[in-house]
């Protein structure tokens, strides 16, 4: 009996040795196919966070860690965001604007003469940006038609909620919510300063805070989700 049981226990730690070792395999041989499929990864699990770095990485739900992918393209990011087909759009460091290809980033330089902050889609797909001077545009085709300081708020970054609607992040780390003509100030929710806010795919409302962590709104308070995969974080968005 003692000799079947340790035979078989051996040849467990064999079994499992060897499937370890294919999976590592696998996933090494995989990694330059994942990130040229980077922006067809739309589970709705799938969450794209930009470090402090500039680097991007995504979420993997079954090993709990995020998968990073480094300077994408060669670029240094601020931010990143999905249109309504799934497309994978960026923010450079130096404000510029990406569209992904699946290969890498077609450049779509400063687009209107403008220098961005970060861009965002409506649910209608059409593309809003703000400008370094904290100015929003609504994208035209050709030109950013110039909304200026959306009521008289000077802001880093706009989000649309499953409504449509618009919020915002000003210069002071509040947040604000459209009523069609002005800010209604959330102030600081739940005492928190953020560098940004998104909705998932469910409309849930999270927050990458200015101590780069990350929090999820409860209907009162953020439950704070600390540094996710040990990253310090400045954007979080989800796939389409």
């Amino acid at each position: 009996m003692f000799s079947f049981l340790s035979k078989s226990f051996i040849f467990s730690i064999l079994i499992s040795f060897m499937t370890l070792f294919n999976f590592a395999f696998a996933a090494s041989q995989s990694a330059s196919s994942q990130i040229i499929n980077l922006a067809n990864n739309t589970s709705n699990q799938s969450l794209y966070v930009v470090g402090v770095n500039a680097n991007i990485a995504v979420w993997n739900p079954i090993l709990l860690q995020l998968s990073d992918y480094g300077y994408l393209g060669g670029w240094s990011l601020k931010m990143v965001a999905f249109d309504n087909v799934g497309t994978l759009w960026s923010v450079g460091f130096n404000g510029d604007v990406g569209k992904w290809n699946g290969k890498s980033w077609d450049g779509q330089g400063y687009m209107g003469g403008w220098t961005l902050k970060s861009i965002a889609f409506d649910k209608n797909g059409t593309l809003w940006g703000v400008g370094a001077h904290s100015n929003v545009g609504k994208w035209n085709g050709k030109s950013w038609d110039d909304q200026g300081y959306m009521g008289g708020a000077f802001i880093n970054m706009i989000a649309f909620d499953q409504n449509g609607t618009p919020w915002c992040v000003g210069v002071n780390g509040n947040i604000g919510k459209w009523n069609g003509t002005s800010w209604d100030d959330q102030g600081h929710m739940g005492g928190w300063y953020v560098k940004m806010i998104a909705f998932d795919n469910a409309g849930s409302l999270w927050t990458v805070g200015v101590g780069s962590n990350v929090g999820k709104w409860n209907g009162r308070s953020w439950d704070d989700q600390g540094f996710i995969g040990t990253w310090h974080l400045n954007w979080i968005t989800w796939a389409n």
